[in-house]
């Protein structure tokens, strides 16, 4: 006989747990309807929740309610020829029959702040069999047309409201086709759904309108601002002027045209004064004109001119500027005292103000005045004077206490000399300063250099001495870190410092680093090695050697003779230093292995170097024979139950690991059995069950069903070896777990539950 009125059934999750042997547990739940469970993690900051999707369609004038949606595929609406709603976590498909222009459509109501700025935001998807279908949104009633789509279409969407309550309604519209009872059916699907609140990207973008201008009275641009940040504040505007009132919709539109104008009306120019040679002119050495007010320049094409050091305040640009122009647009950039132009060069003046840029390249006019030489730095272990003088110059170095001459020599044809310091002059008394100048042909003698003081450029010297700490000791004064301080300044002005802290939390060698900086900052830095012990080191005046005693299965010690020092230094956690450089000398280590032997026991292993010597204690276990891995869960999907017994696959496959770390091994099998029968919390019990199916080497099946007063073998090792045996369940194994489902054994809406249990037992 039929039954008539079939019912579902939900296997909810069966878990699996080892207590003692191994226990798996299940809940079965019989409904009128079949649900996929899953688990939802939705975004924090998104307001639409995919459970509160309210349905709606339109006939002939009339509005009909379907309710909230459950998440489910293809949800009938009005008949199957009408059209179907499909609802999932993150998408939403409204489909329906082309043939008249009708309506589904879908809401959700989010909680708001009234006066907040919000944004919905979604990918659209349109297929049709026809052409002209629409689609559309509504925020509050107030519709916003995504336009007619051509067969198919994809676009996506952003949409910004301001709330004027606590709550904003959401409205996701299928029109249909523009041509009625056209043939064919449409569907459009929203994915990716959001709504969040947008008031702080709104205030931002009020904020970014603001900081176009210097003040409130918006009658100057500040620097940073270029056509360029315009643009992308009016793109920006574009996307989000429906959120704004007429009001503030013209407000942002009136400044934006404002700063357009203002920066319409930067009409840069660039006049630049002549550059000549002659040192008494302040045009020898001074960059001077005239550009738009408060324009940054930059200045190329002499190597007197130094590396700019001023940033753009536009963003983007990295040009470095030497100068910015006065609020009247004048400029003037000397070069550093001493430095002229060399006929000849050309200057490039460059001036940019907003992103605009104009530029003008001045040559140097011929004037040959004497130019003041330079003196480059010196240091106590210089071996040359050097610098830049007039070419072909005579180039004299005086003492600048004595002013007595101390050197003499001859300026190259470009501009530079190099002077050989006497060996009877060698080193350089430190602090000591001097001068040179520069005579021509005719005898003209230019001023003098710059003075230069010589440096001290030697560093402090000292000793290392290695620390010697029990572990938890604290870290040792720096004072007894180092001996034999030297400095050419004096010990005494010499600034001490722990740069690098060793690490003294574990036993073993670190290393710390001390830093001996004297009064012209030259540093010397040092190295200390820091040996930490405790009760398990040992030491003499060469080593520095630390072992534990260690216990392991014995099958772990290996077969092979050479493979069994390594085994043992790794377990006994054996390390040896070099006492004087902190080197790691364990692969140096002798090691009497004793009687050690892969069997059970109890061994006396001793390491030695030299007269260092420390024996620890080996215990090799007997080992052991249990689960390694369980899966968590099993899982039989969604049945209907119906007139005929049903035997149910799970629908993945249960992997069991066993492993056997036992020094003797014997053979052994698995049995399971039920804790209980199948029942409800309140007691009620069913006649429905677990099944343990296997198949043997001739392909011949066996099924025993599980019940909690006898166990049913499922595994028999007959040659029980070391190591892991993994022993899965499923549809495609030699074994399997079924569920039995028995018409009419079950009640509705109940859930029933029960414990699988695995037990590993010797076997003869």
């Amino acid at each position: 006989m039929e039954i008539k009125k079939k019912k579902k059934i939900v296997l909810i999750l069966l878990f699996l747990v080892l207590v003692g042997g191994l226990i798996s547990q299940f809940i079965l739940k019989k409904t009128n309807e079949i649900k996929a469970s899953s688990s939802i993690k939705a975004n924090p900051t998104n307001l639409l929740s995919p459970d509160d999707w309210y349905g709606y369609y339109t006939y002939r004038g009339n509005t009909s309610t379907m309710g909230k949606l459950a998440t489910e595929k293809d949800i009938i609406v009005k008949d199957v020829g009408y059209g179907m709603i499909t609802l999932g976590n993150s998408v939403i498909s409204l489909k329906k029959s082309q043939r008249e222009k009708e309506t589904i459509y879908v809401e959700q109501t989010v909680q708001t702040t009234p006066g907040n700025y919000y944004v919905f935001k979604a990918d659209i998807n349109v297929s049709s069999t026809l052409e002209g279908m629409e689609t559309g949104v509504k925020i509050n009633n107030n519709e916003k047309p995504l336009g007619r789509f051509t067969m198919d279409g994809k676009k996506s969407i952003s949409i910004f409201f301001k709330a004027g309550s606590t709550q904003s309604k959401i409205s996701l519209y299928h029109y249909g086709d523009l041509k009625p009872y056209g043939k064919g059916t449409g569907n459009v699907t929203f994915t990716r759904q959001t709504v969040y609140d947008a008031t702080e990207e709104l205030n931002e973008f009020t904020s970014l309108i603001n900081d176009l201008f210097t003040d409130d009275t918006q009658t100057a641009l500040k620097l940073k601002v270029t056509q360029k940040s315009i643009d992308e504040l009016r793109a920006k505007f574009d996307e989000l002027k429906d959120a704004f009132s007429t009001t503030e919709s013209d407000t942002f539109d009136n400044n934006l045209k404002k700063a357009q104008s203002l920066l319409d009306a930067v009409n840069l120019s660039l006049t630049p004064e002549k550059l000549v040679t002659d040192h008494e002119d302040h045009h020898s050495n001074t960059i001077i004109g005239k550009t738009y007010p408060n324009a940054f320049l930059k200045f190329s094409g002499s190597t007197e001119i130094p590396a700019a050091k001023i940033a753009s305040p536009v963003i983007g640009d990295a040009t470095k500027y030497h100068i910015q122009a006065d609020d009247q647009g004048d400029f003037s950039y000397a070069l550093p005292t001493g430095s002229y132009f060399t006929y000849g060069e050309k200057i490039t003046i460059l001036s940019t103000i907003h992103g605009k840029v104009v530029s003008k390249v001045v040559s140097v006019l011929d004037e040959t005045p004497p130019e003041q030489p330079s003196l480059n730095e010196l240091k106590d272990i210089s071996t040359v004077f050097s610098g830049n003088a007039e070419k072909n110059s005579t180039v004299k170095i005086y003492d600048n206490e004595t002013n007595s001459l101390f050197l003499e020599g001859k300026a190259n044809a470009d501009d530079m000399y190099s002077l050989s310091i006497p060996t009877t002059n060698k080193p350089l008394v430190p602090y000591k300063s001097y001068y040179v100048t520069a005579t021509d042909a005719a005898g003209n003698t230019s001023e003098k250099s710059l003075v230069q003081s010589v440096a001290d450029t030697t560093p402090p010297k000292a000793e290392a001495v290695n620390q010697f700490l029990e572990l938890g000791d604290p870290l040792p004064e720096i004072s007894k870190m180092y001996k034999e301080l030297y400095d050419n300044a004096g010990a005494d002005s010499v600034e001490v410092a722990l740069t690098k802290q060793p690490d003294i939390s574990k036993v073993g060698v670190s290393q710390g680093e001390i830093t001996f900086t004297d009064k012209a900052k030259n540093k010397t830095i040092i190295k200390v090695l820091f040996f930490v012990k405790d009760s398990q080191t040992i030491s003499d005046n060469n080593y520095i050697f630390r072992a534990e005693d260690f216990s392991t299965a014995a099958i772990d010690f290996p077969d092979k003779v050479e493979e069994q020092p390594k085994f043992l230094l790794k377990y006994a956690k054996a390390e040896l230093w070099d006492v004087k450089t902190g080197e790691n000398k364990t692969d140096q280590l002798m090691i009497n292995q004793g009687t050690i032997m892969k069997k059970p026991g109890v061994y006396n292993i001793t390491f030695s170097i030299g007269t260092l010597k420390k024996t620890v204690t080996a215990t090799l276990l007997e080992g052991a024979l249990g689960f390694s891995h369980v899966d968590a869960n099993i899982s039989f999907g969604e049945q209907t139950i119906n007139s005929e017994e049903q035997l149910v696959p799970t629908e993945e496959t249960l992997n069991l690991t066993i492993e056997d770390t036992r020094y003797v091994t014997e053979n052994w099998r698995i049995v399971t059995k039920l804790s209980r029968p199948l029942q409800t919390e309140q007691g009620d019990q069913t006649a429905s069950t677990l099944v343990l199916q296997t198949t043997d080497s001739l392909g011949k099946q066996k099924r025993e069903h599980l019940s909690d007063e006898k166990t049913a073998e499922f595994y028999y090792n007959k040659n029980a070896v070391n190591g892991q045996i993994s022993l899965p369940l499923g549809q495609s194994e030699k074994q399997q777990i079924l569920l039995n489902v028995l018409p009419g054994t079950v009640l509705a809406n109940k859930e029933y539950s029960s414990n699988i249990i695995w037990i590993i037992e010797n076997a003869p």
